[in-house]
């Protein structure tokens, strides 16, 4: 549903089975390449938080890119990474203007 609506809004929306084909797509793409990554927190495979601390690391390029959701805000795991991180996490279920607005702001953040 994500991609589609992104697509709608005329974007080139790019989509990943779980965790560790995100990776591998991002490890793969040149600088430039996604102009956003969303990710679900809790994917097969290698998990969302995984993925964050990856590209802190390795590619800040999209790390600045990169927005979180999830469903289970409750969890206290959870919310010690969530307090620790710089990215913009969005609850699930959130209505798609609300996804879009926060992508235009990430967008415009990493473009300045």
């Amino acid at each position: 549903a994500v991609a589609r609506y992104l697509r709608k809004r005329g974007w080139d929306a790019d989509e990943a089975e779980d965790g560790e084909a995100a990776l591998a797509k991002l490890q793969g793409v040149s600088f430039g390449g996604y102009q956003i990554v969303i990710s679900d927190l809790r994917m097969p495979n290698y998990s969302g938080d995984q993925l964050h601390d990856w590209l802190a690391l390795h590619r800040p390029d999209l790390f600045v890119r990169l927005i979180l959701t999830t469903g289970d805000l409750g969890s206290p795991m959870l919310g010690d990474f969530i307090a620790r991180t710089p990215r913009p996490v969005i609850e699930k279920p959130f209505e798609l203007i609300e996804l879009a607005q926060l992508v235009d702001a990430v967008r415009s953040a990493a473009d300045h």
